[in-house]
């Protein structure tokens, strides 16, 4: 109690392996577990996808990022309903996804604002300065108003990393900031499967004049599994200072 009134205190909803073989999120779990304690007063931990986690597979029966808000009778829609409900009750200030990708790529954030002030909040307190908005696709981002997603390269997934990510939590949690200057790209749709000739993973976020684009996650095994597209068209990226 200060000056007659609660102290409160974020409440953040940590969701990993919604992808059942990405593994970011659990390694962080067990990090804060034997790490980072202090950690652990502000988050709630939420494995996305249990079935698909304990199978280390991408999904059982329908991608879950794709089974929000859907008419899908699958194991992965009825979960990302039960996502939706915990989130609509507990109402956190921020939920934090975690993912990895097989593309080379830089570490990225992903939201589907910068403008909602508890995202930009993250934004400005996380190490990492690319930050991709994208278009909802019966993902997270249409039922976590306030949202970001890590999406990190498996190889670059190490100690230092998870404890970096405590970093950012923790300066969230006292509304510090690690860099106001950001790199933007916004989504703009997808790279077909006839682009595949084309476009190889050294091109991963840099812009093709020539296709108007920015392409991002050529080589993630998952896309091209999908047949329908093999990555994600990005703008130009701009320089923001949040």
């Amino acid at each position: 109690m200060i000056g007659g009134m609660v102290k409160t205190f974020p409440n953040i909803l940590l969701i990993g392996a919604s992808h059942g073989n990405e593994l970011l999120g659990p390694k962080l779990f067990s990090y804060l577990l034997q790490h980072r304690k202090e950690v652990l007063e502000y988050v709630d931990m939420l494995i996305g996808n249990p079935r698909a986690f304990a199978a280390r597979k991408r999904y059982i029966e329908s991608d879950i990022n794709r089974s929000y808000n859907t008419a899908l009778d699958t194991y992965e829609s009825r979960r990302a309903d039960y996502i939706k409900n915990y989130i609509a009750v507990n109402k956190p200030d921020l939920v934090i996804d975690f993912h990895t990708t097989t593309a080379i790529q830089p570490n990225c954030l992903i939201t589907s604002t910068i403008n909602d002030g508890e995202t930009r909040r993250y934004l400005r307190a996380s190490h990492i300065d690319r930050i991709i908005v994208v278009c909802p696709l019966h993902d997270i981002t249409e039922v976590a108003p306030h949202f970001v997603a890590y999406e990190i390269p498996n190889a670059n997934i190490n100690t230092a990393l998870l404890d970096t990510i405590c970093d950012d939590i923790m300066r969230f949690v006292r509304s510090e900031v690690a860099s106001n200057n950001k790199i933007v790209y916004q989504m703009q749709g997808k790279i077909a499967t006839d682009h595949k000739g084309i476009l190889s993973s050294k091109d991963n976020f840099v812009y093709q004049k020539d296709l108007h684009y920015t392409p991002s996650f050529i080589g993630e095994k998952a896309y091209k599994e999908n047949g329908t597209y093999i990555g994600f068209m990005l703008s130009e990226p701009r320089e923001i200072s949040l």
